[in-house]
């Protein structure tokens, strides 16, 4: 009997998650934004293939979403070939989240399967348009080489017959959106093991990127230089903060009751009064003192970085702060005075003192630091490849 309670509790835990993450998907179906919406609701199906609310909640949904597509198709198709290639991507992607779905749970949607003819159609027309808006694109800067890089990366990736005049003009794009690198670091310290490091290490990042590489016998296109200055080291320096707190302690004490009993003495009642010990119990506030001791340490250094191409033309330029710091905290409890001393093995227990990292070890997640901030000029250049229809 209580398994099968406990089954009903979580069966009907389950249901409710489900209610509200339907509940959720149609909210996103009625902004719009149809691939937010049915990936959720597959991502349900994944879980639970039979949950007859998302599968009642695709079937409504999907419908909606391929006419939005297919409207947004014709409505572009003679006069915006950004949008008209994106209403075809976006369509490919709704029929993808259906072909997605388990077995069982397409055999219960009333949906018509989306006929391979037409998705090939639809890609064939794909590859075609990011093949002439990477024709059009411009490609007198870097940056833009790089654009039109993507362009003609999107159409190969839609091409699916091999289309000879696709390849031949990726691959053309391809050489002229490598980035070859010549690299220079310069700098002012006197122990040279951070700036030598930050430079292997951004060296060693540069070789994993698929376009991006070092110079060899002079043939850059890029030239990057990055001046590494002004390191400070700071001592451990600790800063204490003082003050009194308090508990409260139930403590035993003896006191003396007035008490008043009647005795028998020759035949008359004697009222006899006398004073006796008694324990009670009272809630006492016991004060403490204590010291907050934190201990603080960094290390900073300023990075300052151009990247131009090979005729001069700045890209990009940045100057950054790059600053570590470590800090520990301990604290020790005292008697608020002498008198109270007995106390103090109910007061919270003291710490001992805590120490921050090295300064080498500062240094290691300062050379770190220093190549991601140095990486985010690669992942720009690299994001100029995504295009954003």
């Amino acid at each position: 009997m209580k398994k099968i309670i406990i089954i009903m509790f979580l069966c009907t835990f389950l249901c409710a998650c489900t209610y509200f993450e339907v509940k959720d998907a149609i909210k996103y179906a009625n902004k719009g934004e149809y691939i937010t919406s049915l990936n959720n609701l597959a991502g349900i199906l994944r879980d639970s293939r039979d949950d007859r609310r998302t599968l009642d909640a695709f079937e409504m949904i999907y419908p909606d979403a391929e006419k939005r597509y297919y409207d947004e198709i014709v409505a572009n198709k003679d006069f915006n070939k950004k949008l008209y290639t994106k209403a075809m991507i976006n369509l490919l992607k709704v029929q993808d989240i259906y072909f997605s779905l388990p077995e069982a749970s397409k055999n219960q949607i009333a949906l018509i399967t989306p006929p391979l003819t037409e998705r090939n159609e639809l890609k064939k027309e794909i590859a075609h348009n990011f093949l002439l808006l990477g024709e059009k694109a411009d490609k007198k800067g870097y940056l833009s080489k790089l654009e039109a890089y993507g362009y003609f990366e999107n159409a190969k990736k839609y091409d699916t017959l091999g289309n000879k005049e696709i390849l031949k003009k990726y691959g053309e794009a391809r050489k002229e959106a490598q980035g070859i690198f010549k690299v220079t670091f310069e700098n002012n310290f006197y122990d040279k093991y951070l700036p030598i490091h930050l430079e292997q290490n951004f060296k060693e990042v540069l070789g994993k990127y698929s376009l991006f590489s070092l110079e060899k016998d002079g043939n850059a296109n890029l030239i990057f230089n990055v001046y590494v200055t002004d390191y400070i080291y700071s001592q451990p320096n600790i800063d204490i903060q003082t003050g009194i707190d308090s508990y409260t302690d139930t403590r035993e004490r003896t006191v003396m009751r007035k008490v008043t009993e009647t005795v028998t003495k020759d035949g008359k009642d004697i009222k006899i009064t006398k004073w006796v010990p008694e324990i009670e119990y009272v809630d006492v506030d016991i004060y403490y003192r204590y010291k907050k001791f934190t201990k603080t340490t960094y290390i900073s250094y300023n990075l300052n970085y151009i990247l131009k191409e090979k005729d001069g033309t700045v890209i990009s330029q940045k100057y950054k702060q790059i600053k570590v710091e470590d800090k520990v905290s301990w604290t020790k409890y005292y008697p608020y005075s002498p008198m109270l001393a007995f106390d103090s093995f109910k007061f919270p227990i003291s710490e001992n003192e805590k120490n921050t990292i090295s300064e080498s070890e500062l240094i290691k997640k300062g050379i770190f630091i220093g190549t991601d901030e140095l990486k985010k000029v690669l992942d720009e250049l690299e994001e100029k490849t995504d295009i954003k229809l």
